[in-house]
């Protein structure tokens, strides 16, 4: 059975795959925004990449989501 839309992301990828979606940004515009390339979002997305702290820290901010909630999981608690 298909899992639900609205169901949590399980994975750090899922997360990340969830959030450039939910805003409608191709994989190209939020490469532009963090000066990644198209194919780490890629490979980010498909867990077939590790993500460096840095890189987890520059997604975290341009998504406005804690590093915790983007590599964990679970309830997000945005500051402000």
């Amino acid at each position: 059975m298909p899992a639900c839309a609205c169901a949590e992301p399980r994975t750090m990828g899922e997360r990340i795959r969830q959030l450039r979606q939910q805003r409608r940004w191709t994989m190209r515009g939020l490469a532009g925004m963090t000066g990644l390339s198209a194919s780490t979002i890629c490979r980010f997305e498909s867990s077939k990449h590790p993500i460096w702290a840095d890189d987890l820290a520059m997604l975290s901010k341009v998504f406005g989501v804690s590093m915790d909630w983007l590599y964990w999981g679970g309830v997000e608690v945005t500051d402000g």
